[in-house]
Order: structure tokens, then sequence, then C-alpha cells
């Protein structure tokens, strides 16, 4: 990807179209780009949720998440970056990577925009995974058979593929899934009763 710096091509690229034959203008608005939220914390050069410092908008850890932490900054990954390429050793590399939550990879958007403001709030500063797994497990072992049903029906029809096992094999499933079902508890949890298939 080759984002343009100068300011006068923000607005458009000048170029030539040739299966029309004809000069057209080309423009890309980064502020359309669509991603999940991986894709948009590899914008912000950040580790993911394996790091101790796991928000790429800021320096929540899992001790902090219910405070506002101080936000993060270009200048202050970029010079973290600086420091990772410092290290010589792949295990010192790993260790600031972690505590940090910074990972160094070329990154053409630094110039552009600021990834780490214009991120969306992750899932994780509203419910910490370990309580979101222990919450689910606990009301699902709640409900009866009848519940269940509608539940993984209703489920069903948001993602085919989890709908009819997801609640069969709560007690194994992994942080992702229940970081996935957060994101979707709120169609699925609305009348349920609704979806059931009605006799006629």
């Amino acid at each position: 990807m080759i984002v343009l710096k100068d300011e006068d091509f923000w607005d458009g690229c000048l170029s030539y179209d040739a299966s029309q034959q004809r000069e057209c203008l080309i423009k890309c608005p980064l502020d359309v780009i669509v991603a999940d939220y991986n894709v948009l914390s590899l914008c912000c050069n950040h580790l993911g949720a394996s790091a101790e410092k796991y928000c790429p908008r800021c320096h929540a850890s899992s001790a902090s998440f219910n405070v506002l932490s101080r936000q993060r900054t270009p200048e202050e990954t970029r010079r973290t970056i600086s420091r990772l390429h410092l290290r010589s050793k792949e295990v010192d590399k790993a260790k600031l990577r972690k505590e940090t939550g910074v990972k160094e990879h070329i990154n053409c958007l630094w110039d552009v925009l600021d990834p780490h403001r214009d991120i969306p709030v992750g899932m994780l500063h509203l419910l910490p995974l370990g309580l979101t797994k222990h919450l689910i497990t606990f009301l699902v072992n709640q409900m009866d058979k009848t519940q269940l049903a509608r539940m993984s029906c209703h489920l069903e029809t948001v993602l085919p593929s989890k709908g009819p096992d997801f609640f069969r094999y709560i007690e194994s499933r992994q942080g992702k899934d229940f970081k996935f079902y957060c994101n979707i508890s709120t169609l699925t949890n609305s009348d349920p009763v609704a979806v059931l298939p009605t006799e006629d």
C-alpha cells in the first residue's frame, strides 16, 4: 500500500484508465477502510491481546482495565520501535514487546493519521475476558435444555457455524470465543423465543 504524503494528492491522484482510455481521478479516503479489530490493532503497531498492555489506544493493563489510562501516541510508539530495533537478542525483543504492547513492522499510516486515536475502544475495556468467561459459563449452566436450545437457535441465525455447539461445549471454549460472543450477545440474547420455528 502506498500512502501519498504530498497534501496536493490527498483529494485525489490524476491517473489513466487503460480500459476506458481516458484520464481518471483516484481517491482512497482512509476514514472508510473497513477492518476487524485485529487488523486495526495491527495498524497501530500493536502486539494484540497477548501483551500486558493489551489496548492499542492506551496503556491499560489487566489491573487497570476500568480506569482511564495514559493514551498512546505515535511518537512514543516510534521510540519503542527504535528501542526494539536496537535489541540484538530475540528474547529481549519479545520481553519488550510483551511489556509495552508494541510490535515493530513497517507502517505507512503514521504520516497520514493517528491510528491510536482513531481505533475504536476495545471490548476488553468493558469486560475483562476472565470475568466474561466465568459469567457466561455460569449463566449457561443455570439454563435448562429448552432455554439452551433457544439460545443456540438464535445464535445459529446470526452465525450458522457457531450456533449448534457453542453452548454445548461452553467449558472448553477459548478466550477468543467469548470475545466473539460478547460482540454479538445483544443480538442473540434479545427475545430468543422469536426465532424458534412454529408448527402450522
